[in-house]
């Protein structure tokens, strides 16, 4: 240790032990006998012990006088008994055992014997006359002094300015010289404080010059002052990304000092001069360390972090490959080369191909770690087309078109320091149309809103009665506007409206039977606020329906009086309540599917529906689909009013969550979970008919006020 090997080469070097016993036992102590009693005629041997645990140093071949402490023993406490044994001194030898504080090697050597402790010393230790040395002292590890920095175990102070431990000797008393030298490490010594640096702005250019200054704690290793003056020690050293720089510095530390005081002053080491980073510098992530001294001694040490403008990431990134369509969620995955830094920050860019005369959009971006974990640690980065406006899906050159994703990291200033776009991402408008010519799938889409007006937070009493919203009005045919709902008070809110009427028209006349399912494409995203911006996919409940796009009004014998009605809902119901407020379940007894009351209205043929029949399972108080009116008109001429299909033949999907197609979500169940609007089975089904369903979207308290957006996917397989 750096503190060690100084302490132990200024006290030796500047007879220190002379300057404490000279001023401290003075010369009329020091009688004739004792001056002449004889010191060391060859090499000699000692041993220290800390009796208390047994540790200590063992010196053989010893030379008079000693220069530099012969090793340190570790975990002493105040109050151990040392132990000093010898042999090989002068016949009856006498001897001062004193322990010394390290601050006195920063300080001028004509104030040194202001840090021996000569009140708890053993001043009349000697050898007998074969020149053989045994002796235990019970007080040498007790010490303070008159200056609050000076006392053993060392100080804070003395830590911070590299004077790290304590010293004991036994020296000759005539001579005023020392026999041997141990360092004293205590188990409450303090510790230093290492330093940090800062650079300023940590994205550089290569090349630059920068001047690093100390933030915080002690370039505790430089030299103490001698009787010379300020010794530095050699410059430090520069690395960059660990391995020397091949830039240039002017980095120097000053030299540490102490001035004995009640208190005294400390002059703590100081960095100066500059670093010339490497012309070479490369793009990317980089780390400046400054090392005191040489690498060999490179306990003292600070580093800062780097920025070149410039790095790429992306590494191996998944891409989604399907087409991508308006308030759509898209995730990358796999990026790597990304920048482990706390400070990081993500912005993005929606680029349209060359083909499109539009400016390129902003582009929000969630990634997934927010902070990378390490460069080589995979990224997830999702961005919704949502943030597009919905002028580009209609221009040509722009949609259909291949769309590339930037993303851009920056760090600290924000200064951009990384970046990668991702693609070919194939953005496509919804489709609102498709035909089956005899069996599989078509696929048709509506886009779905929800608004979300955030007010003050308030704190306000009410009885548990809570009403619900209206539905909201859906603005065309391929999208759905749910109810706005305002935030508070603590509880979840109900966004409601009606999914757009599906008509399915099957005309084939096989009567082999075909299925109507929803999914959504990802989680409902508004804008890029805060941690909670995001309402999961299955928050969404739908209530399904079915009825005749002509319902007609001729009579069928035998058929129950609900089939005239041209109307058989699933349970239609208001939207569920969550919490511990939820509803408890329905029962077909009582005609409802909670124990909330569910209003009845008017189907299209001028109907009412019906009430619950506990005979038959039939759950009634159900609300028949509302928004017909762009419909073509039902048949009007005697005798053709026949239904443009069997109802009893169509089944309503039950009343559900909405699951999604994308695996980052938090709600993924796996492939195939799309839940059912409504179905015919195998053997009917042939007609015209009207899938209908009501929504509720549960809005939670604690999300972020905006827009909120997705895609519902509602896929026809025909078997």
């Amino acid at each position: 240790m750096l503190g060690k090997r100084k302490l132990g080469s200024a006290i030796g070097a500047l007879a220190l032990i002379g300057g404490f016993m000279g001023a401290a036992i003075g010369a009329s102590v020091i009688t004739a006998s004792a001056a002449g009693a004889g010191t060391p005629a060859g090499t000699y041997n000692c041993t220290v012990t800390d009796t208390a645990t047994g540790g200590h140093v063992t010196a053989t071949g010893l030379t008079y006088p000693a220069s530099v402490p012969s090793g340190a023993i570790s975990g002493v406490s105040t109050g151990d008994p040392i132990n000093f044994t010898c042999t090989g001194l002068g016949a009856s030898e006498s001897l001062a055992i004193i322990q010394a504080a390290g601050l006195a090697a920063l300080d001028n050597p004509a104030n040194e014997e202001s840090y021996a402790d000569i009140p708890h010393g053993d001043l009349g230790a000697a050898a007998d006359g074969s020149g053989d040395l045994n002796v235990t002292s019970t007080s040498i590890t007790t010490y303070s002094n008159g200056d609050s920095n000076v006392h053993c175990p060392n100080s804070q102070v003395a830590a911070n300015l590299g004077a790290i431990g304590c010293l004991v000797t036994a020296a000759d008393i005539g001579t005023e010289e020392p026999l041997v030298l141990v360092d004293l490490d205590y188990t409450n010594d303090a510790t230093p404080v290492n330093p940090a640096i800062s650079i300023g702005s940590q994205t550089v250019t290569p090349g630059e010059t920068v001047t690093p200054t100390t933030t915080s704690g002690y370039w505790w290793g430089a030299s103490e002052v001698g009787a010379g003056g300020a010794s530095p020690l050699p410059a430090p050293t520069v690395l960059v990304d660990g391995t020397p720089s091949s830039g240039t510095d002017t980095l120097q530390v000053s030299a540490a000092s102490y001035a004995y005081g009640s208190p005294g002053t400390p002059t703590y080491p100081a960095l100066s001069g500059n670093i010339t980073l490497p012309a070479t510098l490369a793009p990317g992530f980089h780390t400046l360390t400054v090392v005191e001294g040489t690498l060999a001694s490179g306990s003292i040490q600070a580093s800062v972090p780097l920025y070149v403008a410039g790095a790429s990431g992306g590494g191996t990134p998944v891409v989604p490959a399907s087409n991508t369509g308006p308030n759509t969620g898209v995730t990358i995955t796999g990026s790597t080369g990304w920048d482990p830094d706390s400070t990081t920050s993500w912005t993005g860019t929606w680029n349209p191909p060359g083909t499109c005369a539009l400016p390129a959009v902003t582009a929000h971006i969630t990634a997934v770690p927010p902070v990378p974990t390490s460069s080589t640690a995979p990224e997830s980065f999702s961005a919704n087309t949502s943030d597009i406006p919905t002028s580009y899906f209609t221009t040509s050159g722009c949609v259909p078109g291949a769309w590339t994703l930037t993303v851009t990291q920056s760090v600290t200033d924000p200064t951009p320091v990384a970046s990668a776009t991702f693609g070919p991402l194939n953005l496509v408008d919804l489709t609102s149309a498709c035909s089956i010519a005899s069996t599989g799938t078509c696929l048709v889409q509506q886009g779905l809103s929800q608004q979300v007006n955030g007010t003050d937070l308030t704190v306000t009493e009410y009885a548990a009665d809570q009403g619900i919203g209206a539905p909201g009005q859906n603005p065309s045919a391929i999208l759905v506007n749910l109810s706005t709902v305002t935030l508070g008070p603590g509880v979840f809110q109900a966004g409601q409206g009606e999914l757009n009427t599906v008509e399915v028209n099957d005309s084939r006349g096989t009567l082999s039977g075909w299925t109507v399912t929803g999914q959504l494409e990802g989680d409902f995203q508004g804008q890029n606020v805060g941690n909670d911006h995001s309402i999961p996919a299955d928050y969404l409940t739908w209530n399904p329906s079915v009825s005749l796009t002509y319902p007609g009004n001729i009579a069928h014998a035998g058929d129950p009086d609900w089939l005239a009605n041209g109307v058989i809902p699933n349970g239609t119901t208001e939207p569920p309540t969550y919490g511990p407020d939820a509803p408890a379940a329905g029962s077909a007894a009582t005609g409802t599917n909670n124990n909330e009351t569910v209003p009845s209205v008017n189907d299209n043929a001028g109907h009412n529906n019906p009430s619950g029949n506990p005979a038959t399972g039939q759950i009634g108080g159900s609300t028949a689909p509302t928004n017909h009116a762009g419909e073509p008109a039902w048949p009007s001429a005697v005798g053709s009013e026949g239904p443009s299909g069997l109802l009893y033949e169509v089944v309503a999907g039950p009343v559900a969550n909405l699951t999604t197609s994308l695996a980052t979500a938090s709600d993924y169940q796996g492939p195939n979970s799309a839940v059912t609007l409504c179905s015919a089975p195998t053997g009917g089904g042939g007609g015209a008919f009207n899938c209908d369903a009501s929504l509720s979207l549960a809005v939670p308290p604690y999300v972020a006020a905006g827009t909120y957006t997705d895609t519902l996917d509602l896929l026809t397989t025909a078997t």
